[in-house]
């Protein structure tokens, strides 16, 4: 086979075209990989990158223990005593006996766990009752007043 000098130099010019222009493209390329690379105080972008993931678990580790700590928070506070009505009463038709000093109060959670604390009062004593309650309701019979107590500070 027999190749025309001419075609040969056409040949050898066109690579030599795209060799430059290939070195030209490399350049350009590790001329922006450099610019890239380069933070503004001159840290690399895998530093940056490493930095930023450092923080993010942070915040990650953060927001997990903020997320038990109001878990608990929660639960602690659903355990407290919200219910505090005191109702006042005469348990007895004269008014003479005790007046207005007996009351029921309603002590309990959220839930409606906790108790009924009760005092009949009379001239010569007073008579302290209280009685267990769960999910609003007690196994002991519970007089109006407690029930009253009790009623009003359901949810």
């Amino acid at each position: 086979m027999n190749i025309e000098p001419a075609f040969l130099n056409i040949l050898v010019i066109g690579f030599s075209v795209i060799g430059v222009l290939n070195l030209i493209l490399i350049i350009y390329v590790m001329t922006r990989l450099r610019s890239l690379l380069k933070g503004g105080d001159g840290k690399s972008l895998e530093n940056t990158i490493n930095k930023h993931r450092s923080i993010i678990e942070e915040l990650i580790d953060f927001r997990n223990k903020s997320v038990e700590y109001f878990k608990n928070i929660d639960r602690r506070i659903k355990e407290k005593v919200s219910s505090k009505q005191a109702i006042r009463f005469n348990p007895f038709q004269d008014g003479s006996v005790g007046g207005n000093n007996s009351f029921s109060v309603a002590l309990v959670d959220e839930e409606g766990n906790g108790s009924v604390l009760s005092s009949l009062h009379t001239r010569e004593r007073t008579n302290v009752f209280i009685k267990p309650v769960q999910s609003w309701k007690s196994q002991n019979d519970l007089s109006e007043e407690e029930k009253n107590s009790l009623g009003n500070n359901k949810k």
